[in-house]
């Protein structure tokens, strides 16, 4: 799987570079020098095999509302940004999106009061880099980022993304990205990345 996708990156992401984490993981990052690189649009992120070794950006996020719980993960490069400061290029997020387990419409719920994991459903990927996502129209650009999703065994499936752009479009204070305070503060604390639920569409 790690060849695999070592030559799908190679082919997609001119200027791009793959750093290999401890454990032999696949982390992406953009090159700095990648000026005159391929720009990326939406649907084009190659999947961030190995993802699941990166850094939490927050877990277990409880969303009874839509009966799922979010996983969240950021690569090394995105997890090194600042508090104040935008994301760096070569950032990449992602979020599982998990079913629950339900009795008859109503999300169950565990002895600690959790929801119940049932199945991994999607798999949102968010990435970051120079020049990327500015062909759409103004009203849905997001800065430099890109989005991409796929099925549980990583393959790409048909999504409207400007959903995903509408979503984020008012967070332009926080470099579109939800959960930016919740990300910062719990990182800062040294406190678990669980959070509770929340009426935020994405995250």
């Amino acid at each position: 799987m790690a060849k695999r996708y070592l030559c799908v990156t190679r082919s997609l992401w001119i200027g791009l570079s793959v750093a290999v984490m401890v454990g032999g993981c696949a982390d992406l990052a953009v090159s700095p020098s990648a000026s005159g690189s391929r720009l990326l649009k939406d649907g084009e992120v190659p999947f961030p095999t190995g993802y699941q070794s990166w850094p939490k950006f927050l877990s277990s996020v409880q969303r009874p509302d839509v009966k799922q719980v979010r996983e969240l993960f950021i690569n090394q490069v995105g997890s090194k940004a600042v508090k104040g400061q935008p994301f760096p290029h070569g950032t990449v997020m992602v979020m599982e999106l998990h079913k629950v387990k339900l009795e008859g419409e109503r999300p169950v719920t565990g002895t600690d009061g959790r929801l119940i994991k049932d199945g991994l459903a999607k798999i949102f990927v968010m990435a970051k880099g120079a020049g990327w996502g500015q062909e759409v129209h103004e009203s849905f650009k997001t800065g430099e980022w890109v989005f991409g999703v796929f099925s549980p065994d990583g393959k790409p499936l048909v999504e409207e993304f400007n959903n995903c752009r509408v979503c984020h479009k008012p967070l332009a204070d926080k470099d579109f990205v939800h959960r930016y305070d919740e990300y910062f503060e719990k990182r800062a604390g040294g406190s678990s990345l669980d959070t509770p639920s929340s009426g935020s569409a994405h995250g």
